[in-house]
C-alpha cells in the first residue's frame, strides 16, 4: 500500500543489528539490482569528483555501476528499481567504458566514456539506449580527447580537450595541453572556443574548474604575457579571453613576461560575481607585496579586483601569510568561507558582496572555533557550509566548554552550527542538542548535508570507519542514526527529490531511496517541473495548480503526517481554514504520476 507521509517518529529512528541481519527502515529500499556495483564516488569537494551522481531537470539519477559482464558502464533510474537499468553498453565486454565527470544540462547528461576505437570521447545521454551516443570525435583514432572539466553553461557544456593541434602545437611550451570547448550536443555545435591552455594539475581546490556567473563562463587560463590568469567566455571564440593580468610582476628572462597569479577556489555567488584567491603583489597593492588574498570578478577588467585590504596580515616564514581562501558557499549574495585572517588562523568567514567592503567588516572573520588552551592561532579548517532553518551548520574542528563547567574540551571534526540570527555564538553539537555523534577527541566526519521537508540529513560516524545516515527533525533536535548499513556505509550524494531522500552506499555499493515526505513517487521521470506548476507555495487564500495532464486528485497533509484534505480533479485548492505552518501537495495525475510540493499556509 503506498504511504503519502512516513511517520516522523519512525522516520529518524536508530537501526542497530549485525551486518548479516541489518533491516533497512520502512520506506528505504535499494534501487540497484543484486550483482550491480555502484562506481561513483563519494568525494564531497564537488569539483574534485570525478564519477558524481546527477539529477536531470526531469528527475532522472545517472550514476556508473558495473557488472562482470558489462564491466564500468553509465547506468539511469527512473526513481524506482523497475526504472533503474543501464543505459547502453558503450564499451561492449567486461572492460566497460569508464564513465566519468556525469554534468547535466536540462534533461541531458553529458560524460566522458572510453571505447578501443576512439578512445575517451565527449558523449551525452537522455537516459535511453538510442539517446546516448559519441557527441564528437575531438581527436580521432585510438588516442581520443580525455574531455575534462564538464561543467554546464547556460543549455550547453563546456570542458577542456586535447585535438592533434593542443597536442603538437601548444601555446606555451612543449607538452600536449587541453583548450577549452563548448557543445550543444550535436556534432557540428561542438567547437574550440580558444588556444589557451588550462592547467592541469590540482592546487587545493581543483584543476579544470569552469564556474558560471554573470552570464559568463569562468576559468584558470594561461598565455606567454600574463601567465597564469582569470579567462572568461561567452561562449564564442571572439569572446573568450584573459580579463586582466592578475599578478603583473615581470619576470626577466623566463618563459613568461609575468608571475603566475597561483589562483584557486573560484567560487560563484548568486550568479553575479566570482570570488578567488590569487597573489596580489605590490604592483597591484601600491605598497607591499601580500601573498594570496582575496579577489572578487564580475568578468570584466574593471570589475576584477583584490578586495582592498590584507585578510591575512603578517607573515609565515619570511613571506606573507595567505589567506587559505577555501570551501565557500553562498546563500544569495552572502558568501560562507574559511580562511586565515593573520590572528586566528583558518576559521569560519563571511562575505556580503551587496554591501561596501571595509577592513574588519565585510569581508571578516566570524568566529575563533579552535581556541585550545588559549591558543587563538589553532585553526579549525571548517568546510560542508550548509544551511538549515536559521543555522549554518559545517565539520569543524574546535574546543569547547561545557556550561558551568570551566575545562575545555577537544571535539574533533564534528558537527558545528552557527547562529545567524548573531553571525556568532558558534556551537559544538554538545552544547545544543545533548548528544555527541562521536564521543571524545573524534571526528565524526559530518558532510553531505541535505534538506528534506523539515528534516536535515547528512553522513557522520560513531566510530571509525562506520560513516552512516543521519538525520535531524529540527536544528534543535537531537542527532539520531537512520541506518547502520553493513561494517562501513560509506553513503554519500545525498539528493532531496520531490521531498525524498536519495543517496547511494560506497559499502554496499548501491544506490538507495528513503520515502521521507512525499508517497510513492510513481513515474515521476514522465513529469518534468515544466509540466506541472503549482503556485503560489506561501498562501493565505489559494494555490493553482497547471499541468498538461488532468489532475485526478489532490491531498495535504500536515508536518505529523496527517492528511488533512483530499479533493478530485482541480486546479485550485484553498487553505484559508487551514493552520498556518509547513504542508506537503500531493497531486495525482492521470498517469499515475504523483507530483509532491512543500507549501506553507500563512
Amino acid at each position: 500500500m503506498n504511504k503519502y507521509f512516513t511517520i516522523a517518529v519512525a522516520l529518524c529512528s536508530v537501526f542497530a543489528g549485525s551486518a548479516a541481519d541489518v533491516v533497512l527502515p520502512e520506506g528505504m529500499i535499494a534501487l540497484t539490482p543484486e550483482g550491480v556495483e555502484l562506481t561513483s564516488e563519494g568525494i564531497d569537494n564537488i569539483t574534485q569528483n570525478k564519477k558524481p551522481i546527477v539529477k536531470t531537470d526531469n528527475n532522472l539519477i545517472f550514476f556508473t555501476a558495473k557488472t562482470a559482464e558489462e564491466g564500468d558502464e553509465l547506468w539511469v533510474s527512473g526513481l524506482t528499481p523497475e526504472t533503474t537499468k543501464m543505459v547502453k553498453d558503450i564499451n561492449i565486454g567486461a572492460v566497460g567504458s569508464n564513465p566519468s565527470y556525469l554534468t547535466v544540462v536540462g534533461n541531458k547528461v553529458y560524460f566522458v566514456a572510453e571505447t578501443s576505437e576512439a578512445g575517451a570521447e565527449l558523449w551525452v545521454s537522455d537516459g535511453t539506449e538510442a539517446g546516448t551516443k559519441m557527441v564528437k570525435d575531438i581527436y580521432p583514432g585510438e588516442m581520443g580527447s580525455s574531455p575534462f572539466g564538464l561543467s554546464k553553461y547556460q543549455d550547453k557544456v563546456m570542458f577542456f580537450a586535447m585535438d592533434e593541434e593542443s597536442e603538437f602545437v601548444p601555446t606555451i611550451g612543449i607538452d600536449p595541453e587541453k583548450w577549452l570547448w563548448i557543445s550543444d550536443g550535436t556534432e557540428e555545435g561542438t567547437i574550440r572556443l580558444g588556444k589557451n591552455p588550462t592547467r592541469q594539475n590540482n592546487y587545493d581546490g581543483d584543476a579544470g574548474v569552469i564556474v558560471e556567473a554573470n552570464g559568463l563562463a569562468f576559468y584558470v587560463g594561461y598565455n606567454l604575457e600574463m601567465n597564469e590568469t582569470l579567462y572568461v567566455s561567452d561562449g564564442t571564440p571572439e569572446g573568450t579571453k584573459a580579463v586582466k593580468n592578475i599578478n603583473p610582476k615581470a619576470t626577466p628572462g623566463e618563459s613568461f613576461q609575468t608571475a603566475s597569479a597561483a589562483i584557486d577556489w573560484l567560487t560563484p555567488v548568486n550568479n553575479k560575481w566570482v570570488v578567488f584567491r590569487a597573489e596580489t603583489v605590490a604592483e597591484v597593492t601600491g605598497t607591499t607585496d601580500m601573498g594570496s588574498e582575496i579577489w572578487v570578478s564580475d568578468g570584466t577588467a574593471e570589475g576584477t579586483k583584490w578586495i582592498g585590504f590584507d585578510f591575512a596580515k603578517g607573515e609565515t616564514n619570511g613571506l606573507p601569510t595567505g589567506t587559505q581562501f577555501a570551501c565557500g558557499r553562498s546563500y544569495g549574495d552572502v558568501l560562507y568561507f574559511r580562511a586565515d585572517d593573520g590572528v586566528h588562523n583558518v576559521e569560519p568567514c563571511i562575505f556580503d558582496l551587496s554591501q561596501p567592503i571595509e577592513e574588519g567588516v565585510n569581508p571578516r572573520s566570524l568566529v575563533d572555533v579552535n581556541h585550545w588552551g588559549g591558543n587563538a592561532y589553532l585553526s579549525s579548517w571548517p568546510s560542508n557550509f550548509h544551511m538549515y532553518g536559521d543555522f549554518l551548520f559545517m565539520q569543524a574542528n574546535g574546543g569547547y566548554f561545557l556550561e558551568g563547567d570551566e575545562t575545555e574540551y577537544a571535539s574533533g571534526y564534528s558537527l558545528w552550527r552557527l547562529d545567524l540570527a548573531t553571525l556568532s555564538n558558534l556551537q559544538y553539537s554538545m552544547h545544543w542538542c545533548g548528544t555527541e555523534i562521536f564521543k571524545g577527541n573524534q571526528r565524526d566526519n559530518s558532510s553531505w548535508f541535505e534538506n528534506v521537508g523539515t528534516k536535515m540529513f547528512f553522513v557522520a560516524q560513531d566510530a571509525d570507519s562506520n560513516m552512516e545516515l543521519w538525520c535531524m527533525d529540527s536544528p534543535d533536535a537531537a542527532p539520531a542514526k537512520v541506518v547502520d548499513l553493513p561494517e562501513n556505509g560509506n553513503m554519500h550524494s545525498l539528493m532531496n527529490i520531490n521531498e525524498n531522500l536519495y543517496f547511494a552506499s560506497m559499502g554496499t555499493k548501491a544506490l538507495y531511496r528513503y520515502i521521507v515526505a512525499g508517497g510513492d513517487p510513481g513515474s515521476v521521470t514522465s513529469v518534468t517541473a515544466s509540466n506541472v506548476k503549482i503556485y503560489p507555495t506561501v498562501s493565505n487564500d489559494v494555490i493553482n495548480i497547471e499541468s498538461e495532464q488532468a489532475v485526478t486528485s489532490v491531498k495535504l497533509f500536515n508536518v505529523q503526517g496527517a492528511q488533512v484534505m483530499e479533493s478530485g480533479a482541480t486546479t485550485q485548492i484553498s487553505v484559508v481554514t487551514y493552520p498556518s505552518g509547513l504542508y506537503l501537495m500531493v497531486v495525482s495525475l492521470e498517469d499515475g504520476t504523483n507530483i509532491c510540493k512543500k507549501v506553507i499556509v500563512e
